[in-house]
């Protein structure tokens, strides 16, 4: 047996056809062999229990077997009975790894201890005292737990020491944790002066997509007084032709008197009443060619004071900055400071376990590899 031999512990009632036996022995078509406690019986598979073992540590877990996979299915307590009776004081250490790899672990534990008491080089029952959690110290084999017990020493990630020397390590996991959640917490005010550069240069941007706007409506007033111009002259039109149409209506009702027996003529206003049309057009035209130029002259007048606003703004804002870029420069030192501080002290903390020296007498099943 290998220094991790591993085996399947049998950990609830079974049901089904085989609801008699504890432990099942499961041979599949690929020779695999199953081991474990029955969990149910279907119509087309098995559902075993299996619980995987190293010295302490113990993971269960079920798997399901097609009944089409299955070449065989055995009791391993009836092959013990045969085997135990078999065994005599020569064959414990085989028999104790026999019930080991099928989860017999009190049986295992048992016969593993006869085997040593009777050859303590017994390969099987060394191998499987050592599967079991067993130390050998000075011809005696313990629990590790016990043996450390009686020391007075402790056990910590994987290595055995005083609880002095693990009060110790702990103080230096502590610190580690303690310089790399400081190292992140240093992140915090580098990403706070990011954020406010960032900000401060969107206001720059706008602040210039802003004055450009302003200094187009400063401009404005020129925009729109081609526009007067044109009304002007077209009013200045309306009116003449509305002048030259009322001295032709004038002219008209002051012609002689019709001779006896001829018929007055009648003057017409629809020329007169065209030119009136006319002049109030115009007049409807200039008057609002006045308002857009006065509107463009109130727009001007804002964005000429708006404009040494922006520049302010503007100025105020590239300080910011610049002066969260100081603090930025600052805080990143100070994250790179922090973060050299948590590599310095996770190496610390990956090395100081090796530093401890193991017990003189400790035995062989508790050394731990040397430093990497």
């Amino acid at each position: 047996m290998s220094g991790r031999a591993l085996c399947f512990l049998a950990g609830v009632v079974a049901a089904g056809a085989l609801a008699g036996a504890d432990l099942i022995e499961i041979t599949r078509s690929n020779g695999e062999i199953v081991v474990g406690d029955l969990v149910d019986e279907h119509a087309d598979r098995y559902v075993v229990l299996r619980t995987l073992i190293e010295r302490t540590s113990r993971v269960t877990y079920q798997v399901t077997i097609p009944k089409s996979d299955v070449t065989a299915i055995t009791r391993p307590d009836d092959e013990y009975t045969k085997r135990a009776a078999a065994a005599g004081d020569a064959g414990q250490g085989m028999l104790a790894k026999w019930c080991f790899d099928r989860a017999m672990i009190a049986r295992a534990d048992e016969h593993a201890l006869r085997a040593v008491a009777v050859d303590p080089r017994n390969a099987d029952g060394r191998a499987v005292m050592a599967a079991l959690g067993y130390v050998e110290a000075d011809g005696v084999w313990l629990k590790a737990d016990d043996w450390m017990a009686k020391r007075g020493l402790v056990r910590f990630l994987g290595r055995v020491m005083t609880p002095a020397q693990r009060l110790g390590l702990g103080k230096v996991y502590a610190q580690r944790d303690a310089d790399q959640a400081e190292a992140t917490a240093k992140q915090a005010p580098v990403s706070a002066a990011d954020g406010a550069i960032a900000r401060a240069q969107g206001r720059v941007a706008a602040l210039a997509r802003e004055r450009s706007d302003q200094q187009q409506r400063a401009k404005g007033v020129q925009a729109v007084l081609p526009r007067l111009t044109e009304a002007s002259q077209k009013l200045s039109a309306a009116e003449d032709v509305l002048r030259k149409a009322d001295e032709d209506y004038r002219k008209a009702l002051q012609r002689p008197a019709p001779r006896p027996g001829e018929k007055a003529p009648v003057p017409s206003t629809a020329e007169l009443d065209r030119a009136r049309d006319g002049q109030k057009r115009a007049q409807r035209e200039h008057e609002q060619a006045q308002v857009a130029v006065r509107d463009a002259e109130r727009a001007a007048a804002a964005a000429r004071a708006r404009l040494p606003v922006i520049d302010q703004e503007e100025a105020a804002a590239k300080a910011e900055i610049d002066r969260q870029l100081t603090v930025r420069a600052a805080a990143q030192q100070a994250q790179q400071a922090a973060k050299a501080t948590a590599v310095q002290s996770e190496q610390t903390a990956r090395t100081a376990i090796y530093d401890i020296p193991e017990p003189a007498d400790l035995p062989e099943q508790l050394k731990r590899p040397p430093r990497p």
